[in-house]
């Protein structure tokens, strides 16, 4: 029994360096690409947050900023992004924010705990955070197994890069218009779950608060951005979503950039309605440059 177990060992025991030299590999690439990071020498503005802004704001057409958004990333994963390239890379001086009642929602617990989303920002992160986030996701084990496995021949082919992390503007969307089928499962993904009403994701409001809070202690004038939304996707939210951004916006007394007055007909979005088209973020970047608080 005793030589079998030992054989056994033996056995697994390459494949256990391999998965702890590919996890060492990316944590010290990542650091080490994190250090080496640089961007234009006028930027002192930032765009973050998920597609909303991703695909909503084109950066070039403003001056001095950068879009940092990237889909899916929930408030934690956008703070900490901040807290590394603020002094170290650049000095900002103001950023913009996105929100929107899908960010409250429940839903957004999947995006801040579920495996591939952590890889995306988990290298990245420093050691004290790493060992929180493995403390809340399900199966740290499998996580870094799946991930290890997954990663092995991008690893092999491109390296350690930053680009699913770091995010930025892009918009290919030249098909308008609004599907009804298509912002009805929008709708019901993002609000409801087997039926019922979803409840509040509480994680990521706190996640937003801390994220005021930080911009308070460095002197950064923050904007939250609502980027424009199709009316028939408006009209279909719940209210209680509704109330509850309203709730957290005035507490946090955060300027808020809502785009109402551009009344936006469903040409400028895609079929989900929850997005911009590439008409409409042009449109919305050329709004928010001339903005008065933007300056």
């Amino acid at each position: 029994m005793k030589k079998y177990i030992i054989r056994t060992i033996l056995y697994f025991l390459p494949l256990l360096f391999v998965f702890v030299g590919i996890t060492l590999y990316r944590e010290i690439e990542t650091k080490k690409l994190l250090e080496e990071l640089s961007f234009d020498k006028l930027v002192h503005k930032a765009l973050l947050g998920d597609s909303h802004m991703g695909n909503g704001i084109n950066d070039e057409l403003l001056n001095g900023t950068i879009n940092l958004a990237k889909g899916g990333e929930a408030y934690s994963y956008s703070l900490n992004k901040v807290k590394f390239i603020h002094h170290k890379v650049v000095e900002l001086d103001t950023i913009y924010l996105s929100i929107g009642y899908h960010n409250f929602s429940d839903n957004m617990d999947f995006y801040i705990f579920d495996h591939d989303y952590v890889d995306r920002y988990f290298y990245s992160l420093p050691w004290s955070l790493q060992k929180s986030l493995l403390a809340e996701i399900e199966s740290p084990t499998d996580f870094f197994l799946r991930n290890v496995i997954r990663n092995f021949k991008g690893l092999m082919r491109e390296g350690v890069t930053l680009t699913d992390m770091l995010g930025g503007y892009e918009n290919r969307s030249f098909r308008n218009g609004v599907k009804e089928d298509i912002l009805t499962k929008r709708i019901e993904s993002q609000y409801y779950q087997d039926g019922e009403l979803r409840g509040f994701s509480e994680a990521n409001i706190n996640y937003f608060e801390d994220f005021v809070d930080y911009c308070k202690s460095e002197g950064i004038k923050l904007f939250a951005l609502k980027l424009p939304v199709d009316r028939e996707y408006e009209k279909r939210v719940p209210e209680k979503f509704k109330l509850r951004l309203n709730e957290v916006i005035d507490r946090s007394k955060v300027d808020l950039i809502d785009f109402k007055e551009l009344n936006l007909t469903d040409d400028y979005f895609i079929a989900d309605g929850d997005h911009l088209s590439h008409m409409g973020s042009q449109l919305v970047s050329k709004y928010l440059a001339e903005y008065p608080f933007g300056q």
